[in-house]
């Protein structure tokens, strides 16, 4: 399992286009599962690790079809927020919610744009929470059909990151607060209604605002 991952890791960077030397990878691989051992590049166990990288990134290549495409959230993260009239400070915050998702599995779990709402369901809460309701209103019901998500999965991808915040706070008070945080209000529109949501139940650690890129 661990070659499969160090090859998964060589894949990704070339579909990234951040290429990345075989050697670099498996280097850093290696370091990571024995670090007190000494990494030879040149030496012939750093040789077999290659050709098994190679090997099983033939093995991969096949599995996948040979396609490098994957749409990533951020495509969608920005044309929702303006769609639905959000702040500028909503999409900033997303962003980082966003940038959160990738230190889980949610990007291999559901669609893209199921995952961009998501964020952009967490972020408005927080915002709101922060005394700022009006700065990161959203939809209390929101078009899901028309955004091609389910109302389900964007539920289940805000409840997962909920999780993931709970285990890294930094608090036991932070973590209730996101042990106690729900979507159950979150709705579909049948008519397009614009009627705003004002829940206050959000609490995060605000030393993550210095991560928020101003992208809008």
């Amino acid at each position: 399992m661990k070659e499969v991952a160090i090859t998964c890791l060589f894949f990704a960077a070339k579909s990234e286009e951040t290429v990345k030397k075989a050697r670099d990878i498996i280097a850093v691989g290696r370091s990571v599962l024995n670090p007190d051992n000494r990494i030879d590049n040149e030496s012939p166990e750093s040789e077999d690790w290659k050709r098994k990288i190679m090997d099983l990134e033939r093995a991969l290549l096949e599995a996948t079809g040979f396609n490098f495409q994957y749409v990533h959230p951020s495509r969608f993260l920005f044309k929702f927020i303006k769609r639905m009239n959000g702040h500028k400070l909503l999409g900033r915050r997303a962003w980082a919610v966003l940038e959160d998702s990738y230190r889980t599995t949610l990007s291999i779990q559901y669609p893209p744009q199921a995952i961009a709402l998501a964020c952009i369901v967490v972020a408005s809460k927080l915002i709101s929470h922060e005394g700022r309701p009006d700065l990161g209103s959203i939809p209390s019901e929101l078009p899901f059909k028309s955004f091609r998500c389910e109302a389900e999965d964007v539920r289940d991808i805000a409840g997962q990151l909920c999780e993931f915040y709970e285990v890294a706070a930094e608090s036991a008070a932070l973590a209730d607060t996101f042990r106690t945080l729900s979507f159950e209000s979150i709705s579909e529109s049948s008519q397009g209604g614009q009627k705003r949501s004002a829940q206050n139940i959000v609490e995060i650690d605000n030393k993550r605002a210095r991560r928020e890129p101003d992208l809008m």
